[in-house]
């Protein structure tokens, strides 16, 4: 587990490569953090009858305007303000130089729509708006060594019970969210991390949606290939780079232009050739940007209005919105958790201003090309302080290099005097190759399906082949909240019917399902029961057989262990889920050594071994997402709680340490590395500060501690806590 924490924590906590200090950089204050009450006024709105059992928030209830906690991170380039009792939304994020807001502005409280505010938000567990004024995020402070500090963040859902339809929020998922802001980066990062306490595989989708202001004339920064729909019925051409204004049409955008007109659209990238999305801003020369891994991120969506004349102003027809998600459309089925997995999708936000519309970008910099008859401009800006660079470029014409310094505010510009291309761009600090890049950078069109050619129509094939039919594999995937698709309830009556055939795979996605959908004893878990008893008589060996059969009679005796389910759980001891309820029989019996054996294999799974693999695959394993990350936390906590009972204090201090390191936003782990310190006799300050983090976390987020409440009570009786369902 060490060895695991360590590494995640450093996707977190460590800046990345690209955003560590620049040799030579001048030194710079810590980031500055506050904590302010803000007024906002508060506009009623209808609840719409269509969505009546969604909560409103009633504080907000007949007043006029509302105070809540915001906070603050600012450094010498931007401030950013955080609301964590509104689903841990940012509503501005302004940047000092050029005294602009990255995205529309709204600062009004509309308890109602979920998508009233402006700034940028994650939509979760659904989809698709699936954030609401009365979801409450639990948050503390992180200081770092290097001066940066991260507002973390952590919400449940499981205390949504009967919210399963459009816009529903149950799940028995955790959401944790980090804001980092860090000292010399004009960049502010904004990672949102998903974690599962089950032993089965769990399928989720994970998107945010960003508000940009519309005005008429600003550019579209979408480098894909092509578009689609959200449900990828066909792929239609994106001219990603062609200033012509956008035809006045509405559904997917044709190739003759992205400037911003009276258009409208909603459209998703398909073959995306950069780790960027935004708009650019003519009149105030300023890119407004969001980058990703595109690889851990796949989906990217633009929706605009189509704007009406004489129509009065709505939201819809003030911003724009960019989304970025964790599969490549909405109705895409999403991807697989494994067992205790974690998932994590990192956004950078930033505004590159004054070298005009940018043609390329990574993490490090941004680039502008500008060709003129006698030749081209190329403007280089980088998002943190960085000294002693160089630019080169090349073509057939000439070699030009610039030297100087880079920064936010201070772009390197490399002036061609004669008009030739391709131009090969390479940027450099001392010995460390920042950039290298063919200009004009523009994406390729994608080639039509029938033509073959770059892989992006082959990709889109395989979405297609992915979504429809919306099969077995799509409906294990699917989560309780659903819209134009079924949801787990559909996918147990359908898997239990698809069981009969008794095929091995149909009787274990069956398994799977029944597990999170129904109570024991129920007519389907009982038929799924006894196609798992004959599976297991005829295949000895098949772990999964004997991993479910062993759940389901810890179930049915009301999560506590019995002879039986250990017989089962020990014929599948290789796999996670088995060996996490073989550690509760453990404590159960008394044997703490062998429970925290178990649950340190438990906690230090790596995928893809961890979700089944060779002998021990399930049927679509091969869709467990390719950015999953073992998590292992809440294995990782019981071992921790089981070694300060067996006052094996340091091993538990490791654990909770390690664990904090790569999650800083897990209340369960503050609570009891609260009680470590206090244990330790010798460290009263730790104990006193991570005493308030903890309760800080657990504010506005009473689920957290009933979760925390059933981890105690499975490392006091070994009793399992089980699946939620709504």
């Amino acid at each position: 587990m060490s060895t695991r924490l360590a590494l995640l924590g450093l996707l977190i906590l460590a800046a990345p490569p690209a955003e560590a200090a620049a040799p030579g950089a001048p030194s710079a204050q810590p980031v500055q953090v506050r904590t302010e009450k803000t007024n906002y006024p508060v506009r009623q709105v209808a609840q719409a009858t269509a969505y009546a059992y969604l909560k409103t928030n009633p504080n907000l209830a007949g007043k006029a305007s509302y105070t809540t906690d915001a906070i603050v991170l600012e450094n010498q380039y931007l401030k950013a303000v955080i609301l964590p009792e509104f689903g841990a939304r940012l509503p501005r994020v302004t940047f000092k130089r050029p005294n602009r807001d990255l995205f529309w502005v709204n600062d009004v409280l509309e308890d109602g729509p979920p998508w009233s505010m402006g700034g940028i938000r994650w939509s979760f567990p659904f989809y698709e708006h699936g954030r609401h004024l009365d979801e409450g995020a639990g948050w503390r402070i992180v200081h770092s060594p290097d001066g940066s500090v991260t507002v973390a963040m952590d919400m449940r859902f499981s205390q949504y019970a009967g919210e399963v339809q459009r816009y529903g929020r149950f799940s028995d998922l955790r959401q944790a969210i980090l804001v980092t802001l860090r000292p010399r980066t004009s960049i502010l990062e904004y990672t949102s991390r998903i974690d599962s306490r089950s032993p089965l595989r769990h399928g989720f989708r994970l998107w945010s949606v960003a508000h940009f202001p519309r005005q008429d004339g600003a550019n579209v920064l979408l480098p894909a290939g092509a578009v689609t729909d959200r449900s990828a019925s066909a792929m239609q051409p994106w001219a990603a780079w062609d200033d012509t204004d956008h035809p006045g049409t509405a559904g997917v955008p044709q190739p003759d232009g992205i400037r911003l007109g009276s258009w409208g659209t909603s459209s998703f990238g398909v073959d995306a050739q950069g780790g960027w999305a935004g708009v650019y801003y003519p009149d105030a020369d300023a890119n407004h940007l969001i980058l990703k891994p595109r690889f851990t991120a796949p989906g990217t969506r633009l929706y605009a209005a189509d704007l009406k004349e004489g129509g009065n102003p709505a939201h819809a027809d003030k911003m724009i919105e960019i989304w970025n998600g964790s599969n490549p459309v909405f109705e895409h089925p999403g991807h697989f958790l494994q067992p205790f997995g974690a998932y994590l999708l990192p956004l950078r936000l930033t505004m590159v201003a004054g070298i005009g519309r940018i043609h390329w970008a990574n993490d490090v910099l941004a680039v502008s090309y500008e060709p003129h008859e006698a030749g081209a401009r190329i403007r280089i800006v980088s998002f943190e302080a960085r000294p002693n660079c160089s630019a080169m470029a090349r073509t057939k014409a000439e070699t030009v290099k610039a030297e100087g310094s880079l920064g936010p505010d201070r772009p390197l510009v490399v002036e061609l005097t004669k008009r030739s291309a391709p131009v090969l761009l390479t940027v450099v600090q001392a010995e460390d190759e920042l950039a290298e890049v063919s200009l004009p950078w523009k994406p390729e069109p994608t080639p039509p399906p029938s033509t073959g050619g770059r892989t992006g129509p082959e990709t889109f094939q395989a979405i297609q082949r992915e979504m429809r039919p919306w099969g077995p594999l799509a409906m294990e995937l699917s989560d309780w909240p659903h819209a134009r698709a079924p949801n787990l309830a559909d996918a147990a009556q359908t898997l239990v019917a698809e069981a009969a055939s008794n095929k091995p795979g149909a009787i274990l996605q069956a398994a799977c399902v029944v597990l999170r959908t129904e109570a024991p004893g129920s007519p389907r878990w009982q038929s799924v029961r006894g196609l798992l008893s004959g599976l297991a008589a005829r295949q000895p060996k098949n772990r999964h057989a004997a991993a479910f059969l062993g759940m389901m009679t810890v179930l049915e005796a009301g999560g506590r262990p019995s002879p039986e389910a250990a017989k089962h759980l020990a014929s599948a001891e290789k796999l996670v889920g088995a060996q996490y309820l073989l550690a509760l029989d453990a404590v159960a019996g008394g044997n703490a050594t062998r429970a925290l054996a178990l649950l340190g294999k438990a906690a230090d799974a790596v995928p893809p071994i961890a979700i089944g693999a060779g002998d021990d695959a399930l049927v679509g394993n091969d869709r467990l997402h390719p950015a999953a990350v073992a998590g292992g936390e809440w294995p990782a906590m019981l071992r921790a709680v089981i070694a300060i009972g067996q006052n094996r204090i340091d091993t538990a201090a490791m654990i909770l340490e390690q664990l904090l390191h790569a999650d800083p936003a897990r209340p369960e782990a503050l609570a009891l590395l609260a009680d470590v310190y206090k244990k330790k006799m010798s460290q009263p300050g730790k104990v006193v500060e991570a005493q308030a983090d903890a309760e800080r976390l657990f504010q506005r987020n009473e689920q957290a501690r009933r979760d925390y409440e059933a981890l105690l009570r499975e490392a006091r009786e070994g009793i399992w806590s089980g699946v939620p369902r709504p």
